[in-house]
């Protein structure tokens, strides 16, 4: 394992020697992380449900959001559809931008960040997402 270090603006980066080749670490701390995030996918009637085909839950988009940005950094999602990383970043005190060039998610975005967001913990136990590491 690689030893980290926090950069001046408080982020965890790779510490380098003198001629920039990453240090590695002879002591492993803590627990890895595992390939897998349990956070099953939404029941069908749980509010949060929006009716979008390809709706991921807002938990999952916060976990992600959470791993790589701090409060009131932007979040930027080109792609945005449902809105749903809109509406956790949203939640997670960060700046965003949604794009998207279907006319209705853009709507249904304007109307999830303008209510109050809806974060479901009704959801059923199944299949969990895999995030390959």
């Amino acid at each position: 394992m690689q030893e980290r270090v926090r950069n001046s603006k408080g982020k965890s980066e790779y510490k380098k020697d003198s001629k920039g080749n990453v240090v590695l670490s002879t002591v492993k701390k803590g627990v890895p992380l595992s390939d897998v995030w349990e956070i099953p996918f939404l029941n069908p009637k749980a509010k949060e449900r929006c009716g979008y085909p390809t709706q991921k839950p807002v938990k999952l988009l916060q976990r992600v959001i959470e791993l790589v940005t701090n409060e009131n950094d932007i979040v930027l999602d080109p792609f945005c559809g449902s809105g749903t990383t809109c509406v956790a970043a949203k939640s997670l005190n960060r700046k965003f931008t949604g794009i998207d060039k279907s006319s209705e998610a853009v709507i249904l975005l304007n109307k999830r960040i303008s209510l109050t967001y809806v974060i479901s913990e009704s959801f059923e136990r199944g299949t969990p997402f895999l995030i390959a590491s």
